[in-house]
């Protein structure tokens, strides 16, 4: 009977013992299986349909991953440290898609618009302006800083002016087929407003009453350029051409280079020129100097 009591403590003894470390076990596994559906409700809640296949692929791997590292874990903070790991990594997938869909998007914008709306220089501008925002893009840290960065590009793309000669007028041109080097040549530029109302628009005043003008000649060698010597104000002033009326205008140039331009001798050198006027009409192979 003795021996059966010291037994029955012996037994009692080893389970109350055994206890504490049964329950941290449980508690241990409770927290990786824990830590393993946070992962994957973490995933989860990015959203599938946000991603490309390739990156929600790399999501999936990512949660793969940190499951992996949570079954190696010794102890509650190797787990929470996977954990951590895994959301980060996750993050960075979520920001680099988070990117990509803010360059896809200012792009589009930039290409809803119309580019005949646009003066040609203008439209160069709004590509330079996706081109520089994309790389603003690329650039963030954070998905703040890409919605400031779209909405200053696109805010700027807005601003830029539309062409307000399209549809209100017509343009003809009279200029020489040849000039001989060092000749003084003439262009007679006539703007027609085509529409019912009277055509209203703003100018520097050196351009008052002009109308479309030349904007500049430039020679069809990227070595040479011969540019038309007008002034040029900030000072802007009021141009109507009534509906149906013409303001005809005649320019005079010389064969020479413009003083702020590097030289090759006096005169503009020999080769074909291209007209450019301030509608955006480029007339090619325009003029030849002989």
């Amino acid at each position: 009977m003795k021996k059966r009591i010291i037994g029955l403590l012996v037994v009692l003894a080893v389970t109350v013992f055994s206890l504490p470390g049964c329950v941290r076990a449980d508690e241990f596994a409770r927290h990786k299986a824990e830590a393993k559906a946070e992962l994957e409700a973490y995933a989860l809640g990015l959203g599938e349909a946000n991603y490309t296949a390739e990156n929600w692929a790399a999501i999936q791997d990512i949660v793969e991953e940190g499951k992996t590292a949570i079954d190696a874990a010794k102890d509650k903070a190797d787990v929470d440290a996977a954990v951590t790991a895994a959301k980060e990594a996750m993050n960075a997938v979520e920001l680099a898609q988070y990117k990509a869909n803010a360059k896809a998007a200012l792009e589009a914008y930039a290409e809803s618009l119309e580019e005949d709306d646009y003066l040609p220089w203008d439209w160069t501008a709004i590509q330079e302006l996706v081109a520089y925002g994309k790389a603003e893009i690329d650039a963030a840290k954070d998905k703040g800083r890409v919605d400031a960065v779209r909405q200053v590009m696109e805010r700027d793309i807005d601003s830029m002016p539309k062409n307000f000669w399209k549809g209100k007028v017509v343009v003809t041109i009279v200029f020489p087929a040849e000039v001989v080097q060092g000749d003084t040549f003439e262009i007679t530029v006539t703007t027609t407003n085509i529409t019912d109302e009277d055509f209203e628009y703003y100018s520097s005043s050196t351009e008052k009453n002009l109308g479309v003008y030349v904007s500049r000649i430039k020679s069809q060698s990227t070595a040479y350029k011969f540019f038309p010597f007008t002034e040029s104000t900030h000072d802007f002033v009021l141009t109507t051409i009534p509906a149906g009326e013409s303001i005809e205008h005649l320019w005079e140039f010389e064969t020479k280079h413009d003083r702020t331009l590097p030289t090759w001798g006096d005169y503009a050198p020999k080769g074909v020129y291209d007209i450019y006027l301030s509608n955006g009409e480029i007339y090619r192979n325009a003029i030849t100097i002989v």
